[in-house]
């Protein structure tokens, strides 16, 4: 038990680092004006803002390969020639624009972070993979992006909007993925228990992720309140609310729980879409309940869809 404890400190520990750092590194790209992200200056060798961006990404979708890996019992310490790879990544990115490049960095960072949540304990590589891929490096990159935005940005946050789109851009990405996840999944199978572990089946999830947009919603006149922190619920909260909607999901006829799937995701969107100048409360958990939440519901349903039985980690709810 006291092992148990320890770990889960430490998960808690770098969990919160990691948020932190990335919320540093927000505060940056927002302060740096769409016409200035592809001059030189904001990264090593005169990258632009685009470079560092699109290295971010593809190394968390790295880190989050690895820690699927570890989670699978797969995984191989490598030599990995650094230096190689980033100039590899460094042309990669230079293919695509700065709205694509942000999104590359939401969507990765999803993925990094459900890998991270699905670990039912952390072994040596995974806390070096996500350390050194999540928050080490926002950090390593700050400095240089901050002074860049110093000599050419606006404490007006000229950047929020089009990284609010990119916002947007991942969530429509994760939310293509998963649908089609879901329906590449039999009928008669949608309401077989064995997503999770705990006996979850299709329907449980599509009605558990709608009803999670559908609180999004409710919660939108909230965000106003400066003082307003979606996520003041604690853990027990959390788990008592997801366990009402999954007997909720069991009295429910599938057509039902397929409309509330699509309704109340779409209704989130539409929600976030209208909101002028979002808060990053707002993004925060506009990003919870889509792009993250995705992530961690597609390791398991990937894994019933393959029906190859071994699920490896039950992921419920925007925590």
């Amino acid at each position: 038990m006291a092992d148990e404890m320890t770990q889960a400190a430490l998960k808690q520990r770098m969990s919160d680092a990691e948020a932190a750092g990335w919320e540093a590194l927000v505060a940056e790209l927002d302060r740096i004006p769409p016409d200035r992200i592809d001059a030189p200056g904001a990264g090593p060798d005169d990258w632009t803002v685009r470079d560092v961006v699109f290295h971010l990404a593809v190394w968390a979708d790295e880190a989050a390969a690895q820690l699927a890996a570890v989670r699978n019992g797969t995984y191989r310490a490598t030599d990995i020639d650094t230096d190689a790879r980033n100039a590899e990544y460094l042309r990669a990115g230079r293919s695509l624009d700065a709205a694509a490049a942000l999104a590359r960095l939401e969507r990765a960072r999803a993925r990094l972070l459900a890998q991270w949540s699905a670990l039912s304990e952390l072994s040596p590589p995974a806390v070096e993979w996500f350390g050194e891929d999540g928050t080490e490096h926002y950090v390593e990159h700050l400095a240089e992006l901050r002074a860049f935005a110093d000599e050419v940005g606006s404490p007006k946050r000229p950047g929020a909007a089009l990284r609010r789109a990119a916002i947007m851009d991942a969530e429509r990405e994760g939310w293509e993925e998963i649908d089609a996840v879901i329906g590449s999944i039999s009928p008669g199978e949608l309401e077989r228990a064995g997503v999770t572990p705990d006996g979850w089946t299709v329907k449980d999830t599509m009605w558990h992720v709608a009803m999670w947009w559908r609180d999004f919603v409710d919660t939108v006149p909230r965000f106003a309140d400066p003082a307003f922190d979606p996520d003041d619920e604690d853990a027990e909260e959390t788990d008592a609310i997801n366990r009402r909607w999954f007997e909720e999901s069991r009295e429910l006829a599938l057509d039902v729980v397929r409309k509330r799937w699509t309704d109340a995701r779409a209704e989130g969107v539409a929600a976030f879409a209208a909101m002028p100048d979002p808060p990053r409360t707002a993004e925060r958990w506009f990003v919870e309940c889509g792009p993250t939440h995705y992530e961690k519901h597609l390791i398991d349903l990937r894994a019933f869809g393959q029906g190859d039985g071994e699920l490896p980690g039950s992921s419920r709810g925007p925590v």
